[in-house]
């Protein structure tokens, strides 16, 4: 599970191309707590997404390339590590957890409150503990 960031559509790689975004998206998904670090085997990869392994190579190179044009300067704007033959160290992949952890939970608290508005509204005639109380007096 991953979230995509609008952000992503909006910054420094705008004119990529599709098989760079879509390379992205299947790093975001796959990339794994708690070393952030995903296998990107080109050829399987490229079987996947129905590209070509050259093509699904070179993306990946560049997600390896600093990139002085992105938001995050960590690792000179990098977006992947190389730590093996097909393993990569998804650089910032850490922070987007925490910040998606974070909206997650907002998330669920705003729900929670919505639920609970509408449950009170629903039973706005039944009596509250104190109501009851002073009945009984």
């Amino acid at each position: 599970y991953g979230k995509h960031f609008s952000s992503m559509y909006e910054g420094s790689m705008i004119g990529a191309g599709a098989v760079m975004f879509a390379v992205w998206g299947y790093v975001i998904a796959h990339v794994r707590p708690p070393d952030f670090t995903v296998e990107l085997n080109p050829k399987l990869l490229a079987f996947i997404l129905g590209e070509h392994d050259l093509d699904v190579s070179t993306v990946i190179s560049k997600l390896c390339d600093a990139d002085p044009q992105s938001r995050s300067k960590v690792e000179g704007g990098r977006r992947l590590i190389r730590r093996g033959e097909y393993r990569y160290f998804v650089v910032n992949a850490a922070e987007y957890k925490e910040q998606r952890s974070n909206l997650d939970r907002r998330e669920y608290w705003r729900e929670y409150k919505r639920r609970k508005a509408a449950a009170n509204k629903v039973g706005s005639n039944v009596p509250t503990r104190g109501e009851r109380l002073l009945e009984k007096e």
